[in-house]
């Protein structure tokens, strides 16, 4: 499986980028993971420049979505929602809509933030993937708070869970991903949306 895993932080020591850097350690050693381009360097989604020929970090970011497998996002929460970066991100990932780069995808989504709160952001980020005609890991919500009581960098540049809660959580979690990209469930969810697209094809 290639793992596509998408920080919605651009902080240098990021704790949701440590939580993606883990990942590997709880995953089957067949599992792929590779980090998308950083999503600070997607211009302002901007119409005029979303042709057939997009910015070159736009460009490198659809494609790395349509060769991966599956989705792993994970942001912090901004305002009790979504980070404003990663909101832009989703807006190059869904255009054109009639092809966009983000349909029939299987996502997993956690929340890493320092202090309380994070289930509104993980909220808004599934309904709006979902709306999208995606398919969203429902199961378990794998929100950390305090993330520096439960996340911690080592000096070898490993990353550990010491909290044995949220280390099981991430276990289930990647199991269910890995059920949900066998039973195909991003194409199921994606079907919808690429009727409509075909049907007004043809008006």
């Amino acid at each position: 499986m290639k793992i596509l895993t998408i920080c919605g932080s651009l902080r240098r020591e990021s704790y949701n980028q440590m939580l993606l850097s883990s990942l590997s350690q709880y995953a089957p050693k067949d599992w792929v993971f590779k980090q998308s381009i950083s999503i600070g360097e997607l211009p302002h989604y901007n119409e005029d420049i979303d042709t057939a020929t997009p910015p070159s970090s736009v460009d490198q970011f659809r494609k790395e979505i349509e060769e991966a497998d599956a989705l792993y996002w994970a942001m912090p929460e901004f305002n009790h929602s979504i980070p404003g970066v990663l909101k832009n991100a989703l807006d190059w990932a869904t255009h054109p809509l009639n092809e966009a780069a983000l349909l029939g995808r299987v996502i997993a989504v956690s929340v890493v933030t320092q202090g309380r709160g994070g289930y509104r952001g993980m909220s808004d980020l599934s309904r709006v993937l979902r709306d999208l005609g995606n398919f969203v890991v429902p199961a378990p919500e794998l929100c950390i708070q305090f993330a520096h009581e439960h996340i911690s960098p080592e000096e070898n540049g490993q990353v550990s869970i010491t909290d044995p809660v949220t280390e099981k959580l991430l276990k289930i979690q990647l199991q269910n991903l890995e059920y949900a990209v066998r039973h195909r469930m991003g194409h199921h969810a994606g079907m919808c949306w690429k009727n409509f697209f075909e049907n007004m094809a043809t008006l």
